[in-house]
């Protein structure tokens, strides 16, 4: 029996903190972030740190979680997590020390969804085509146009696309055309028919949930 031994009846005491808690829809960030963790023990092992719950997808597929440091000083382990690839993720952290006493649970402050979130720095990619450019003296068409809009987004939300368009007759509004929706993937498309006679104009903006 060796006589050798330590007492240690002080459970591990784990705090997480954000650099970016600029959120959008609650959930997606528009920007890379990053994450602190603060791991107060001090019969410390960081072999017995359960990242278990860390997981990385982009479009229910896995992708590589990103790396773990580590800092050790004295009593106080510090790790940093950089959320910089797009892809949803979800985030826990566990922790038991040598003498089996387990941390009650991460302390994640005022961090805004710390646990579960979306990394979205691309910007939708929107593309607008005409069936016929036929056009005579610049913006004249003796026919009907059907106008192609083709948005690239992972995370599009219909309701986050914003039509500008007006439509007159003499001087006198007429009714706007309005837009009809195919998804597929991340590829969204509307299809808008002007076939009545008129004045119109037409511009389209797009902003993911990330607000990109």
């Amino acid at each position: 029996i060796s006589n050798e031994f330590t007492v240690d009846q002080t459970d591990p005491i784990i705090s997480v903190s954000y650099d970016n808690n600029t959120a959008q829809n609650g959930k997606y960030f528009a920007k890379a972030r990053i994450a602190t963790i603060i791991i107060k023990e001090h019969n410390f092992d960081v072999e017995r740190v359960d990242f278990s719950a860390l997981t990385a997808s982009l479009d229910k597929n896995e992708i590589a979680k990103p790396e773990i440091k580590w800092e050790h000083h004295g009593n106080t382990h510090t790790a940093t997590i950089s959320f910089a690839v797009d892809g949803d993720y979800t985030f826990d952290i566990a922790y038991t020390d040598l003498a089996d006493n387990a941390c009650a649970g991460a302390q994640y402050g005022d961090s805004i969804a710390p646990t579960e979130f979306t990394v979205d720095k691309t910007l939708p990619e929107v593309s607008v085509t005409y069936n016929n450019n036929d056009a005579k003296n610049d913006k004249y068409f003796a026919a009907a146009r059907t106008a192609t809009i083709v948005v690239k987004e992972h995370n599009f939300d219909v309701n986050r696309v914003t039509f500008t368009q007006t439509a007159k007759l003499n001087g006198t509004d007429i009714t706007i055309p309005s837009a009809s929706w195919v998804n597929n993937g991340d590829v969204h498309t509307a299809t808008i028919v002007f076939d009545k006679d008129g004045d119109y104009t037409f511009d389209v903006i797009v902003k993911d949930m990330a607000a990109n």
